[in-house]
């Protein structure tokens, strides 16, 4: 029998500049998930809410231009669209193993299934909350997949939910997107750096403009450099690009920053947290000092 449940999407307006004003034509009742008053640039940058009419124009539009782009992910649910919306920002917060919280980007499809495969019961019981159904397309990382609410819920009962404290983010589940590695960083780094790189232009390590082309190639030396002394969030990684385009693409070569960059024992966010300590305030103006070229060093790609 078919699922007569109604359908929505979750779009994520950042992935091309396109999508925004595209989903203000067609849906500009669309709920932004971001809560308060947003500057113009992250309101066409954030994920949205739309309840998908089948068929439709919006329907017609999304799986026309969308589909195999990772615009975002589709869910079924009898509840209210307010319940809906609501349920939804709960997941957009994830509280890692250390306490600390970080956006929790949910709602790509590269990401989802990741999380589901591998979360406790509990925590997917309260995941779904009140959705029947998470659709999302194939994407690199694997086929198109349905993820269904094991225990359909109750729309008079009380839904679980992780409210302000964040989806808990274990680390077997962080084990479990270890698949995403190095691509998924490489495609969200240049997006920021883009974004960024008009207060470059002063930095010894960017004076010159710099082209698509090169900004991916240093992107991807920052990454691979990253990945081998452990880094692993996105986080952590912008953390690293950053200190080679404010300090030196060689600062890690420093003695001292090399030492808990390299520690075996450190994680990368314990490594992150050491050195943002203000015992290294000298160590990092000594960083800056080191050679301020792009050159990819022997086994670096």
């Amino acid at each position: 029998m078919a699922d007569l449940s109604p359908l929505y999407a979750v779009i994520d307006t950042a992935r091309a500049p396109e999508i925004y004003p595209g989903l203000m034509h067609y849906a500009p009742d669309a709920q932004c998930l971001y809560g308060g008053t947003l500057a113009p640039d992250i309101r066409a940058a954030a994920p949205y809410l739309v309840a998908m009419a089948e068929p439709s124009a919006l329907l017609h539009w999304v799986r026309n231009a969308g589909l195999g782009r990772a615009w975002g992910i589709a869910l079924r649910s009898r509840a209210p669209a307010e319940r809906v919306r609501l349920h939804l920002k709960t997941l957009l917060r994830t509280r890692l193993t250390n306490g600390d919280l970080g956006l929790f980007r949910f709602y790509d499809p590269c990401v989802l299934p990741f999380y589901l495969s591998a979360c406790s019961e509990v925590d997917r019981a309260a995941f779904f909350g009140p959705i029947e159904v998470f659709n999302v397309e194939a994407t690199e990382f694997g086929p198109a997949r349905s993820f269904h609410n094991a225990t359909p819920p109750d729309l008079n009962a009380r839904h679980l939910s992780f409210g302000m404290s964040g989806v808990p983010m274990p680390q077997i589940i962080l084990d479990a997107f270890a698949p995403l590695g190095i691509s998924a960083r490489i495609r969200e780094l240049p997006e920021w750096a883009s974004r960024t790189m008009p207060y470059w232009t002063d930095l010894p390590a960017w004076s010159d403009p710099v082209s698509d082309v090169e900004l991916n190639r240093r992107v991807r030396l920052a990454v691979s450099r990253g990945w081998r002394y452990g880094l692993r969030s996105g986080d952590a990684f912008i953390r690293f690009f950053y200190r080679m385009v404010v300090l030196s693409p060689n600062f890690d070569q420093q003695p001292t920053i090399q030492a808990v960059l390299a520690d075996p024992v450190m994680s990368g966010d314990e490594k992150n947290r050491e050195l943002r300590s203000g015992k290294y305030f000298m160590i990092w103006a000594d960083a800056a000092t080191y050679p301020q070229d792009w050159t990819e060093r022997p086994g670096e790609q």
